[in-house]
């Protein structure tokens, strides 16, 4: 029986890119609020904020070692991949409830949207993960 791979392999292009993209839209969010001074918390909240940045610093990072992974097919790249969908899990869904705590409607939408394409594609990569399984034994 001969099976079209094209399109797992397309989702699975798609889902490394999405990943690739959001880590560094990251790194490019939170650099530009720094260098601009629009980040409070650094003075009213230093501690947890710090803390908070470096957990979303390992996010970005971790999505784009995963991801850059993914999209050239190397055979460790899946658990990377889905370690950052984790995290990026996470952080949408924490980013949806403080803004909407804060009453910002139109950034909790946009995170909520965040969380949702990060189930899909985080489901999505079961239908590839054959390509980029895990060599078993020794």
């Amino acid at each position: 029986m001969v099976t079209d791979t094209r399109k797992p392999r397309l989702l699975g292009t798609i889902a490394a890119l999405y990943a690739i993209a959001v880590g560094f839209i990251m790194i490019g969010v939170w650099s530009g609020l720094l260098a601009a001074g629009q980040v409070p918390e650094l003075m009213t909240d230093p501690i947890e904020f710090s803390f908070h940045l470096i957990a979303e610093g390992i996010t970005a990072v971790v999505l784009l070692v995963g991801g850059f992974g993914m999209f050239t097919r190397q055979r460790w790249a899946l658990r990377i991949y889905l370690l950052g969908m984790g995290l990026l899990l996470y952080a949408t869904l924490a980013g949806l409830g403080f803004h909407a705590q804060q009453g910002e409607q139109g950034l909790a939408g946009m995170f909520g949207i965040l969380f949702l394409l990060t189930v899909f594609f985080t489901a999505a990569t079961f239908t590839v993960r054959e390509e980029h399984a895990p060599v078993q034994g020794g």
